[in-house]
């Protein structure tokens, strides 16, 4: 946040229509950035928050949530401390939560003393209950048809299995995925190999950080290094975008390393971001 935003947010007249004015004033300093594109850039984060949830947060008319703001701000500028002063600012806008007023609600209705014999029948009846229960259990077991005790499952095995060529950000392998490889040789480049150790699987991503996405393209593949070109090669070719990553490769075997190449695109111009890595 710049001095002259900082200072708009001490003012003691700010309101939700300048708080808004001053997050499209932010957007404005990014006319290359898309909403589409921050909405990538946050996935990539693993903060999910949709490129129309963006777009309402500089609307005159309503404050954002202290989440969209959050993420408006790191969209554009990737900078947690200006994320935060921005909540702040979000957060002295909100209204106060209203608290209960008591005196508005007519009193409870008195609660009506069980009786000794009551209380009696209800201890009977539960104990009763539970014999059943057991006596029933016991029966189940004696003829090997306790499904509960037989049927251990591991919270692994209800995931479910992935394949070569999927997404992996519609899959479960991006909550585990750690970067197995990287290259960032060029400074304003990088190439990079996410592994899932869940998944057993690993894709590529290609990162450039010349604000040059717009008109261009980036292209990133990965592969098995004992089959560069084989069918299980994974490439990914995308326009007007600052990241782009393939699908997704499963390893067969625990042996076999996984290598990745990129490229960016800059007119007519094709550079390679670095040489091959691998796992």
């Amino acid at each position: 946040m710049s001095e002259h935003e900082a200072s708009e947010a001490d003012r003691t007249s700010d309101s939700v229509a300048a708080f808004a004015a001053d997050l499209k004033a932010l957007k404005q300093q990014h006319p290359k950035v898309s909403y589409e594109m921050m909405e990538r850039h946050l996935r990539r984060r693993r903060i999910e928050v949709g490129r129309s949830t963006l777009n309402n947060a500089i609307k005159p008319n309503s404050l954002a949530t202290e989440r969209t703001v959050r993420a408006f701000v790191l969209a554009l500028t990737d900078d947690e401390a200006a994320a935060a002063r921005w909540v702040a600012r979000r957060n002295r806008l909100a209204p106060p939560e209203k608290s209960e007023n008591l005196a508005d609600h007519p009193p409870a209705p008195p609660r009506r003393a069980v009786s000794s014999n009551r209380l009696w029948q209800m201890a009977t009846a539960v104990v009763v209950l539970v014999a059943t229960n057991l006596a029933t259990a016991v029966g189940v077991r004696s003829c090997g048809q306790d499904p509960v005790a037989e049927q251990t499952v591991r919270p692994t095995d209800s995931l479910p299995l992935v394949q070569t060529g999927a997404d992996p950000g519609k899959t479960h392998c991006r909550f585990d995925a750690k970067v197995a490889a990287g290259n960032n040789a060029k400074p304003q480049m990088l190439l990079e190999i996410l592994f899932s150790h869940t998944c057993d699987a690993a894709w590529a991503r290609i990162t450039r950080y010349d604000n040059a996405g717009l008109g261009n393209r980036l292209e990133v593949s990965i592969y098995r290094r004992s089959d560069p070109h084989g069918p299980t090669r994974q490439d990914a070719v995308e326009p007007d975008v600052d990241s782009a990553y393939t699908t997704l490769i499963v390893r067969v075997d625990p042996t076999d390393r996984l290598c990745a190449t990129g490229a960016v695109a800059t007119g007519a111009q094709v550079e390679h971001v670095s040489q091959e890595i691998c796992t």
